[in-house]
């Protein structure tokens, strides 16, 4: 089962608060980490899966956030 509990902000290697954006449309999810002066540190973005279903749909978003996440602590190290 995935884990659908996401924290919209987190702290990535001392860099301080960054936040977590997710644009979810019909036929794409985007997501952006942005720092605290509003630079944005890291996107993503991926087809939606929408004709798959909702799980499709989620793990979509979730990997979207990965993705960003990742990317953005590749950014803050």
């Amino acid at each position: 089962m995935l884990d659908t509990n996401l924290d919209a902000t987190k702290e990535l290697g001392g860099a301080g608060l960054w936040t977590l954006g997710v644009d979810l449309g019909g036929t794409k999810v985007e997501t952006a980490l942005v720092d605290a002066a509003g630079l944005i540190v890291a996107s993503h973005r991926r087809p939606t899966n929408a004709t798959k279903g909702a799980d499709a749909v989620v793990g979509d978003i979730l990997d979207c956030v990965e993705t960003c996440l990742g990317e953005g602590s590749k950014g803050a190290s």
